[in-house]
């Protein structure tokens, strides 16, 4: 694996931006007092952070206090800035912990990778070499050429991936098991999707919630199966089928 290109982007910092949004609001949706988050994103594009509004309602405000007051001290990023406004309410109060606002944020953001990913590789499509791509928490995007059907990721430990992207050259965009496991360790360590592009498609799995044991099992299946098939009109019936049955993450070709 050879280092090809590491860049920074206005896109890059605004995906970063938005995973780090989506941290916060996922480590908000983890305390049980919480019933529902409401989100106003301020501003988004331009050289300036992310701009948000989060309004917190809870069935015990006085408990969660401390709580929110070390979430903004740890989660410090400088595509980033929020305010939280905590809204106690009765215990009959009954909210959408995961709005329809939130679930657009993991749209969003996969939106603005997806063209990242795809217009970056598509370049390299005729090399015979498949190359890889992945955006970071920092910002950046690094760009790595491998060999031919092969691709190795030399990240260090704590490196924070929010979305890869890799190329098949020669075949078309169904992942092999080996490229499911990649996703679902990448899924399962809080990243949010992985794409593949090939001369004839594109195929985007990432995560629109979080990452729940029931669609863990489903990816699973999913590379056990793909793993054994080898006609495409079986693999896309598959993949289909799984698609169907997945609650947070989603299954799109392009």
């Amino acid at each position: 694996m050879k280092y090809h290109e590491i860049k920074s982007t206005r896109i890059t910092r605004i995906i970063s931006g938005l995973k780090a949004l989506i941290d916060v609001i996922e480590y908000i949706m983890e305390l049980p007092e919480v019933v529902k988050i409401d989100i106003h994103i301020n501003q988004i594009l331009g050289n300036s952070p992310i701009s948000a509004q989060i309004k917190i309602y809870s069935i015990s405000a006085n408990e969660i206090q401390e709580e929110l007051k070390r979430l903004s001290e740890y989660y410090q990023n400088p595509t980033l800035v929020y305010k939280m406004e905590l809204i106690e309410v009765n215990e009959q109060y009954r909210g959408e912990v995961l709005s329809s606002e939130i679930l657009e944020l993991y749209d969003k953001l996969v939106d603005y990778a997806k063209n990242v990913v795809i217009n970056t590789l598509k370049q390299y499509l005729n090399s015979g070499n498949e190359y890889f791509i992945a955006i970071l928490g920092n910002g950046e995007l690094v760009t790595l050429e491998g060999w031919e059907e092969k691709v190795t990721v030399p990240f260090p430990p704590g490196t924070e991936v929010i979305i890869t992207g890799h190329t098949h050259p020669k075949t078309p965009c169904i992942p092999s098991k080996k490229d499911l496991e990649s996703t679902i360790k990448l899924l399962s360590d809080q990243g949010i999707g992985s794409i593949i592009v090939s001369p004839y498609c594109t195929l985007c799995i990432y995560r629109r919630g979080p990452f729940i044991e029931e669609d863990y099992y489903e990816l699973i299946k999913l590379s056990r199966e793909l793993g054994k098939v080898e006609s495409l009109a079986k693999a896309l019936s598959i993949l289909n089928s799984t698609s169907s049955k997945l609650k947070y993450v989603k299954i799109i070709m392009l």
